[in-house]
């Protein structure tokens, strides 16, 4: 209507922008490789838990099991965050 003929049209309006859609399946892989990287070493707390002496969780295995624990841990606080 106001436009001068040879010119470029005017884009839209920057407006809301669309939901974030087919990323439920992501959320739940997340969640899954997290809980599967956090299985091992609550198997060994529940099943060893009395017999673990400090020394025990400062050995290679030890803070290799606490890594992958804490690594599970944030993917699944990342995936729960990416969900809302």
């Amino acid at each position: 209507m106001s436009e001068q003929p040879g010119s470029a049209p005017t884009p839209p309006p920057l407006g809301i922008p669309p939901d974030r859609q087919g990323e439920g399946c992501l959320t739940g892989l997340m969640v899954l490789a997290g809980l599967v990287m956090m299985f091992p070493a609550a198997c060994v707390v529940l099943v060893f838990g009395q017999q673990l002496r400090p020394n025990d969780w400062t050995s290679p295995l030890g803070l290799t099991f606490i890594g992958a624990a804490a690594a599970g841990i944030a993917l699944v606080v990342l995936a729960v965050g990416r969900w809302r």
